[in-house]
């Protein structure tokens, strides 16, 4: 499921830059009436940097109806060149000055070149508890552990965006 999830937001990704299209902000909403699946995501929740290389998406994604409800982080990359997003303890997320490590699956599933740009998704499933925690926190930093490892911030739009997306979507689901 993780890499189906990495491989069709690569596949978007891949569709929208190539038409042009301005990457958004937005939340998506779907279901799938043939598998009682109801999809809800976050899209191109643009992260803050300090002038490092290329753009980090961040981005929360659930899924619910016929299977027991998941959640995960989905990291979207785009740049000029590859960071190589390992399999393993590949995201460092310091919320509050406290350090918490999530392991995925890597980007080895989810590379996708694009004209003159590539681009690499990961996911890692978490819980609601540890999606409210981000959404309460007030600062937080994020490494990407890669071969080219980059380091990013929340903007004061990024809690916005996700603690209304918990709001709405994650909020009263019942605890897993």
């Amino acid at each position: 499921m993780k890499k189906l999830i990495i491989i069709l937001s690569v596949l978007l990704t891949t569709l929208l830059l190539q038409s042009c299209a301005t990457l958004k902000y937005k939340v998506m909403d779907s279901y799938d009436r043939f598998e009682n699946i109801r999809t809800q995501q976050t899209r191109w929740n643009l992260l803050g940097s300090d002038g490092q290389r290329g753009h980090v998406y961040f981005d929360l994604y659930k899924t619910s109806g016929a299977t027991p409800t998941t959640y995960f982080i989905i990291l979207r990359y785009i740049g000029s060149s590859w960071i190589f997003i390992p399999e393993g303890e590949s995201l460092v997320l310091l919320i509050d000055g406290k350090k918490h490590e999530l392991s995925g699956d890597g980007s080895s599933d989810a590379r996708e070149v694009l004209s003159g740009l590539v681009s690499e998704g990961a996911s890692y499933e978490v819980n609601k508890k540890f999606i409210e925690k981000i959404c309460n926190a007030k600062e937080i930093e994020l490494k990407i552990r890669a071969d080219y490892s980059l380091v990013r911030y929340f903007t004061k739009t990024n809690f916005e965006r996700l603690k209304d997306f918990y709001n709405k979507n994650i909020k009263n689901d019942d605890e897993i």
